[in-house]
């Protein structure tokens, strides 16, 4: 089965690669996500009243806010097919991002590799531990830690293209607060914070990616910080 890996980061100038991860093959590096028993600027963060993401979202995204990322070949071994799609959310210092990973040979891909095709978010897909589709978003995102992860429960994703630039649309994604385990499995927190994508485009042109080195390009917001998507290393079963 493929590794699970996160790829998008957002740092201020100047970039660091960092990964958006919890555990994995990397030594226990890459970023944190803040739970009940953290802080934020020295602050307690009550995570089961702190929802950081707006119930409803329709963004849209412009070139330099939004990246794509392949990585491997093939639908088999640890070097099998992924690709990845981040967008920015939001214009905030410590933005909000859209993720998207996508896992050649596995649930909505199983037997197959990465390619068009309109995939319902159920079953398999409604946990990062076992989805081939994976929605997620990453709250309030620094180079040093995230607030809090959502991911899918629900809805459409249509890509229609995989090769050149990754393309296609969210559709009514509806999405709940979770942690995310060591061995990748995400566990709703149950406290009430739930959000809609209800319409998103992707479009980004596939860049080759690494799975031990951030790809040199940055994408930079006049004025604010700068998207860059990395991949630090591959998280493995």
């Amino acid at each position: 089965m493929p590794a699970k890996f996160s790829l998008l980061a957002v740092s201020a100038l100047p970039l660091v690669p960092i990964a958006l991860a919890c555990g994995g093959d990397d030594g226990g590096g890459g970023i944190k996500v803040i739970d009940a028993s953290t802080t934020i600027d020295s602050k307690p963060v009550d995570a089961a009243s702190t929802c950081y993401v707006e119930t409803s979202l329709a963004p849209t995204f412009g070139s330099a806010d939004q990246f794509a990322e392949t990585n491997g070949s093939g639908i088999t071994g640890s070097n099998a097919h992924t690709e990845v799609w981040g967008g920015r959310l939001n214009p905030d210092m410590m933005p909000d991002i859209v993720q998207v990973e996508l896992y050649a040979g596995v649930a909505a891909f199983m037997g197959t590799d990465i390619t068009p095709k309109t995939i319902q978010i159920a079953g398999e897909e409604l946990n990062y531990r076992t989805c081939g589709a994976c929605v997620r978003i990453f709250a309030d995102a620094t180079q040093q830690a995230v607030a809090a992860q959502y991911f899918a429960t629900g809805g459409t994703l249509t890509l229609t293209s995989t090769t050149g630039n990754l393309t296609g649309t969210l559709s009514n994604i509806t999405m709940t607060k979770v942690t995310i385990a060591q061995d990748f499995t995400s566990t709703p927190v149950n406290d009430g914070c739930n959000t809609t994508i209800t319409n998103a485009a992707m479009n980004a042109p596939l860049m080759m990616g690494s799975a031990t080195a951030g790809n040199p390009s940055a994408l930079v917001i006049p004025g604010e910080i700068s998207v860059r998507p990395v991949v630090l290393t591959k998280r493995r079963y």
